[in-house]
């Protein structure tokens, strides 16, 4: 069964206004620093331990800036601003041929992401999906299998992908803000991601409609390695399933519409 395989990117602001970026092993290219999600971590620890771990650098995460799915490849990275608190700036590690910081109009080349550093400095949070060409994609692949044969043969085998259990689940408020849309159980619309799609796609196809959703919250369940994207969408929507959210059966459901309504992206764990 495919499933979503989740990744965080993280963008280092320093007091200067300059941006971290480490030159990748593998490829050669500058990019923000980030991996694959360890089993039972939340994503802002995934974000910052990444950060650490291919710069030396100990940040605090500041906000999440968007939500990053690239076509093709069931893989959805999620991106982070922060700052730099401590630690020490390494010239590269195992994974890195270099790492510095830059100014925003005197970046490096060649240069993967430039988009999501473009998102970092804007204001508001985004949902983009990446579109590849097939064979980009197969040649990725291949080197990505390369590579993964080279860190096998140098001691440091690349762990897999967990499957998370990603969930996208939808709020569209009625009558302002009284009564909210639901589906299924008396609860609101609900899609589990098999990776096959942008988690925004998902819900649209499962309403079969073409909203503008926003991401809004997450919740995060590590030990059982459940993560819940939480979106809204303001558009119109003819239908008779409204609710009003004290009456949703499903407890997480009426947890989600409690939430401060704010530009923020709210954060829960259990």
């Amino acid at each position: 069964m495919s499933f979503m395989r989740l990744g965080t990117r993280t963008a280092v602001i320093d007091e200067d206004g300059k941006i971290l970026l480490s030159k990748r092993g593998d490829f050669g290219t500058w990019a923000l620093p980030g991996g694959r999600v360890d089993s039972g971590e939340l994503l802002p620890e995934s974000a910052a331990r990444e950060v650490l771990e291919e710069t030396g650098l100990k940040v605090e995460i500041e906000r999440p800036v968007g939500l990053y799915f690239q076509q093709g490849r069931s893989r959805m990275n999620v991106l982070y601003r922060a700052k730099p608190i401590g630690g020490e700036l390494l010239s590269k590690t195992d994974e890195t041929l270099g790492n510095d910081f830059f100014a925003p109009d005197d970046l490096p080349e060649p240069l993967f992401g430039k988009f999501c550093i473009e998102d970092v400095f804007n204001e508001g949070i985004y949902l983009r999906t990446q579109k590849t060409p097939r064979w980009d994609l197969f040649t990725l692949d291949l080197r990505l299998r390369w590579r993964w044969v080279q860190n096998l043969a140098a001691g440091r085998p690349e762990p897999s992908f967990v499957p998370f259990d990603v969930r996208a689940v939808g709020m569209i408020w009625h009558q302002q803000r009284e009564t909210v849309l639901t589906m299924h159980k008396n609860a609101l619309p609900e899609v589990r991601s098999d990776g096959r799609q942008g988690l925004d796609t998902a819900l649209n196809r499962a309403l079969n409609q073409k909203l503008n959703w926003e991401w809004i919250g997450l919740y995060q369940k590590p030990a059982e390695n459940r993560l819940d994207f939480v979106f809204e969408a303001r558009d119109s929507f003819q239908t008779n399933l409204w609710m009003k959210p004290e009456n949703l059966e499903n407890e997480q459901h009426r947890l989600y519409t409690q939430q401060p309504h704010s530009k923020d992206v709210w954060l829960i764990t259990e």
